[in-house]
């Protein structure tokens, strides 16, 4: 498996059908309503989304990054061999954003930011409320790279 500045890894060399199956089985799902879609009803798509994929070229295959570890534990269960490389770090301007909010983070806030700036990056899942926006913001701070924000309200 190799890594990638794009937000997928790929599987290269030969695996067995029984574990490329598994692999999209995990790595596939059905989207609410999928049973109402016209091209359901003709029989067209049997209304699974797949996340596993094969290149164009059909020399390897792909998923989301986020997915690693479903790929890894499902090559682990069969026993298939494989060595996951890591991407090179990419090198980006510093942006020069600073600190300079009149608010302080929460003891919690403090940890959690240690937590994710050690570990490089994470999902940060706390209750309304709880201070995702001032962390995400003191991340960007301290990571100093470009970065998006995006919100679904």
């Amino acid at each position: 498996m190799a890594g990638t500045d794009l937000p997928y890894h790929f599987l290269y060399g030969t695996l067995p059908n029984y574990a490329l199956v598994a692999i999209d089985q995990e790595l596939s799902y059905k989207p609410s309503g999928y049973d109402r879609t016209d091209s359901y009803l003709k029989g067209e798509w049997d209304g699974s989304v797949r996340l596993f994929r094969q290149s164009k070229s059909g020399r390897s295959w792909y998923f989301p990054s986020g997915l690693l570890s479903k790929v890894t534990g499902v090559l682990d269960i069969f026993g298939v061999t494989y060595t996951v490389q890591k991407t090179p770090d990419q090198d980006y301007d510093p942006q020069g954003f600073e600190w300079v909010s009149p608010l302080s983070l929460r003891n919690y806030q403090e940890e959690i930011v240690k937590k994710a700036y050690a570990a490089e990056g994470g999902v940060i899942a706390l209750p309304t409320g709880g201070g995702k926006t001032l962390i995400g913001l003191k991340l960007i701070s301290l990571f100093d790279m470009p970065s998006l924000i995006a919100c679904h309200t």
